[in-house]
């Protein structure tokens, strides 16, 4: 007897080979999907006038210039 990992909404279960058609008619699948967020796209700090923002660099660790 085989056992199959199955996967639906981020949830995970281990079946035995012969319950994968009772989980598969419930919408779960052999295959995780992996929802990955898009990549930010990085947008220059501005101030209350419109300028582009300067780093502060007595802050090292921040970079204030970016949001």
């Amino acid at each position: 007897m085989a056992t199959l990992s199955m996967f639906k909404d981020g949830n995970h279960a281990i079946v035995d080979d012969h319950q994968v058609s009772d989980f598969e008619k419930k919408g779960w699948t052999t295959t995780e999907t992996i929802k990955t967020a898009k990549p930010k796209k990085a947008k220059r700090a501005r101030n209350a006038d419109g300028t582009l923002k300067g780093d502060d660099k007595s802050t090292p660790d921040v970079n204030e210039a970016w949001e």
